[in-house]
């Protein structure tokens, strides 16, 4: 009775972090928010991108697995979801999420470390921390 309630609690739990999209097609989704310390207001021309990034590989750049773009965002803290395909993760590779705003085609934030995801017991959500880009005066 207890192995059998424990079977269907596992099965619920892997359920809630995949959706199943067609038939044999399953997808998982990263989610969290984005924010920032800054006590100041996004302007509608503001748009977020949240990236979701196979790290595993130092001397190469980032594998891009799935973002989204925030179009007019609103204020802090904004929620994001990205979807990827659970087949594209190997348990043995670090993922991470890292996200940048940009106010008319100007950085304004980035995130200035990797947030990591999915594999090494990091689970699917995080909250992202941005720091302001300073601009120097020419």
């Amino acid at each position: 009775m207890r192995i059998s309630l424990l079977c269907l609690i596992t099965m619920v739990l892997l359920a809630s972090c995949a959706k199943q999209v067609s038939e044999g097609e399953i997808i998982n989704t990263v989610s969290g928010t984005v924010s920032y310390r800054e006590k100041m207001a996004l302007s509608p021309d503001a748009v977020i991108n949240v990236k979701l990034l196979d790290v595993s590989l130092a001397d190469i750049p980032a594998v891009t697995l799935g973002e989204q773009t925030i179009k007019n965002p609103g204020n802090v803290p904004v929620s994001f979801s990205i979807t990827y395909d659970p087949l594209s993760i190997d348990e043995r590779h670090s993922y991470a999420v890292r996200a940048e705003i940009r106010d008319q085609g100007q950085l304004i934030f980035t995130t200035d470390r990797n947030y990591p995801v999915i594999t090494h017991n990091t689970g699917n959500n995080t909250d992202l921390m941005l720091l302001r880009i300073s601009r120097k005066n020419p």
